[in-house]
């Protein structure tokens, strides 16, 4: 068994990055409320603080501009009804943790 001060460094940068985590899906779970209600979604998301982006239209499990292949994300797109604003989804490409709204389009 490992000694505390062998594994202190390891256990404390694992608390904060799963504090990290935390705040991140709490604060992308309010934004994502507010882009729900909202009658203007791009001007909901510029209040927010975050960009809303548009993509031409895309085919399932095709890769989408600035992410790439994100099955999560076309899983949520896809399955929600047209106008519709999903809940956070989380996103571990190139190593970070980010969340994202789905919104689908006519």
């Amino acid at each position: 068994m490992p000694k505390v001060d062998e594994v202190k460094d390891r256990v404390r940068d694992e608390v904060v990055k799963q504090k990290a985590r935390d705040v991140s899906q709490q604060k992308a779970a309010e934004i994502a409320a507010k882009l729900k209600s909202a009658p203007d979604f791009e001007k909901a998301a510029k209040a927010a603080g975050v960009e809303a982006k548009t993509t031409e239209l895309i085919a399932q499990d095709a890769p989408i501009p600035d992410l790439g292949v994100a099955p999560a994300v076309d899983d949520a797109a896809f399955k929600l009804p047209v106008g519709a604003v999903s809940d956070p989804i989380a996103d571990r490409q190139r190593h970070r943790r980010r969340s994202r709204c789905s919104r689908r389009r006519k």
